[in-house]
């Protein structure tokens, strides 16, 4: 049975939400980084990063102690490629934050074989005052969900971390990360 409007819409919705909490996943794991690198209890790192009311100056502090607490191990180089990564994730973090769900209405001069034919996007109308200044395509929610694995393999490489810094085992982490997608960059160049 087809689905209906409202049913994709909240799809949608939904995942963008699981979306948003799994990011604030990763800010939790990266507290702990921060509160592990500096040997300090996670409530009094906490209390040190919440002042800090923006993303990118809280990932920079926290690199300063990270890059502290493994200096002379083998760990460098996961942590600067989990540190692009987590930049870059930061702004799927702010599209999905800040963009409005859009119905993409069906239009007689569409094919109907067009994926966006009456389907609810997150991304702004492409038509009217918007078509020039779109710098990304809509996302479905299949393209949201990948967003979400996205996340959850962050939130996994931080804790990785966190637990090598625990367990003294930084030296097990000698690889740059390993992406399960690549970067957004490369995706549309590949789709274009």
């Amino acid at each position: 049975m087809p689905q209906s409007l409202e049913d994709k819409q909240g799809i949608l919705a939904a995942r963008v939400g699981l979306a948003m909490t799994t990011f604030a996943m990763i800010e939790v794991q990266l507290g702990f980084l921060f509160g592990l690198s500096l040997n300090l209890p996670v409530n009094t790192a906490a209390k040190m990063l919440a002042p800090v009311k923006n993303f990118s100056t809280t990932l920079e502090i926290i690199d300063v102690a990270a890059r502290h607490k493994i200096e002379g191990s083998a760990a460098l180089p996961y942590w600067l490629s989990l540190l692009v990564y987590i930049r870059e994730l930061s702004g799927d973090r702010n599209y999905l934050a800040h963009t409005p769900i859009v119905n993409h209405m069906p239009k007689p001069e569409s094919f109907p074989e067009d994926p966006q034919n009456g389907q609810p996007l997150l991304g702004p109308h492409v038509g009217a005052f918007l078509a020039d200044n779109v710098r990304r395509s809509p996302l479905d929610a299949d393209e949201v969900l990948e967003i979400m694995r996205d996340f959850e393999g962050a939130v996994k490489f931080v804790h990785d971390l966190n637990t090598a810094i625990a367990h003294s085992s930084l030296d097990t982490l000698s690889q740059p990360i390993q992406r399960r997608r690549p970067p957004r960059g490369k995706r549309r160049a590949l789709d274009g």
